[in-house]
């Protein structure tokens, strides 16, 4: 007799028809999840084979830049290695290190495996906010659409930013699961694989906050910080910073040494970021930039759905604020607009909730929004030595798709002729 329960047998008991209910439930979860994996996949795969990577045969690889830190550190030992900040960042080379392959071979699989996971998970990131299968398809098609995130992080493949972003991502989903422990071991991962990681701490208190000051959650939130800051202070003990140190610098080819903007200057302080993010801040026309910035790390298509998802779900964005607000304060310090990565499962939750809101005005079922990203897909195919299309081709896609759309929209709401009797 086989183990599975019978049809007429789950008819005939309660019991027994939950527990033929539940059966079938994993086993359409399982198929639902193993689609996505194969989609998800596929198309990283079709990504893949249109980037051109950072490979020695690549004449952009001997420029000295970040990849050089990574390799020396899998080959040798992470500890042996004291330019800051990427002696800290020990998550990356430790695992290249102690994979089977090549280092090439192994920081590849790396990326690539971090960044296949991460969107299965903004598939189900869908799912916890109760959309549907066709929406959590479309985010997951939004995401693979970002070019910076996929060609862009898959040609410079030596770097932490896609393990990073899956660590980030997968803290998002724990939060939102209300899990203290196993978010706690993955936030102190992601500091040890990039500090940034530490921003998306917050989110365990404000995504399950249900009053302003929640002294019992404030209490579990603090306490999962504590691994992550305990990581971070270790690292730092651990592998004191030596860039400032003239015999240690003449010790390492120049290639391993070059920090930002051709620099070897000592790390900053508390001191230098606070005046850094003052200066920027006083400098620049803020909220302009910080639209322009977001649309550079994802696409002109995530950050209007967002934006409007942000207003049509201010709850849902208010408690995803203090990590938004936290990850622009970090990109003002430093500069660089690869420090808003973290926040894209956010943004792209915020389009599927954008998307969702002009579906009835528009009268444009989710199905036929699936173009869309698809389209985006495929112009960052295009070229091959560039990581996205231009903005202004993102927004021809977007205008002369709505402009279908609405033409499709009046053609469909025009009353049918009657037939003309003879």
């Amino acid at each position: 007799m086989g183990h599975g329960l019978r049809p007429i047998d789950a008819l005939t008991s309660p019991n027994n028809f939950k527990k033929f209910s539940a059966n079938v439930a994993r086993r359409q979860g399982l198929t639902e999840f193993l689609l996505v994996s194969a989609l998800s996949f596929l198309l990283l795969l079709l990504i893949l084979a249109r980037t051109r990577l950072l490979t020695p045969d690549n004449p952009a690889y001997r420029n000295p830049i970040d990849h050089f830190k990574y390799i020396y550190m899998a080959a040798h030992t992470p500890l042996s290695f004291h330019i800051a900040p990427f002696c800290w960042r020990v998550a990356v080379p430790l695992l290249a290190h102690f994979l089977p392959f090549g280092l090439q071979l192994n920081f590849l699989l790396i990326d690539f495996s971090s960044l296949w996971f991460t969107a299965i998970l903004i598939y189900y990131l869908g799912r916890w906010y109760s959309l549907s299968r066709l929406y959590c398809t479309f985010g997951l098609l939004l995401f693979l659409s970002i070019g910076l995130l996929t060609k862009g992080v898959l040609s410079d493949f030596w770097l932490a930013d896609s393990l990073a972003l899956f660590l980030t991502t997968l803290a998002v989903y724990l939060a939102l699961s209300a899990r203290p422990l196993p978010f706690a071991l993955v936030l102190a991962c992601g500091v040890a694989t990039r500090e940034p990681a530490l921003l998306v701490g917050p989110l365990f208190y404000s995504l399950n906050a249900r009053k302003l000051i929640d002294v019992s959650l404030l209490k579990v939130a603090t306490a999962v910080l504590t691994p992550a800051v305990f990581t971070l202070v270790m690292l730092h003990l651990l592998i004191p910073a030596k860039n400032g140190d003239a015999n240690y610098v003449r010790s390492l080819p120049y290639r391993d040494i070059m920090v930002a903007n051709g620099s070897t200057a000592d790390p900053d302080t508390l001191h230098t970021v606070l005046v850094r993010f003052v200066d920027h801040v006083l400098n620049y026309h803020v909220v302009f930039l910080n639209i322009q910035y977001v649309v550079a790390v994802t696409s002109v298509l995530v950050t209007l759905l967002a934006i409007l998802g942000a207003i049509n779900c201010r709850e849902v964005a208010l408690r995803y604020s203090p990590f938004v607000l936290l990850t622009f304060a970090s990109m003002f310090v430093f500069g660089d607009v690869r420090h808003l990565e973290p926040m894209v499962p956010v943004l792209v939750i915020l389009a599927l909730l954008g998307a969702r809101s002009l579906e009835r005005p528009l009268r444009v079922p989710i199905q036929d929004w699936m173009a869309l990203p698809v389209s985006l897909i495929l112009l960052n195919l295009v070229w091959l030595y560039k990581d996205s299309a231009s903005r202004p081709a993102q927004a021809v896609v977007i205008v002369g798709y709505l402009g279908i759309a609405l033409g499709a929209r009046v053609y469909r709401g025009r009353p049918k002729r009657e037939a003309l009797s003879v």
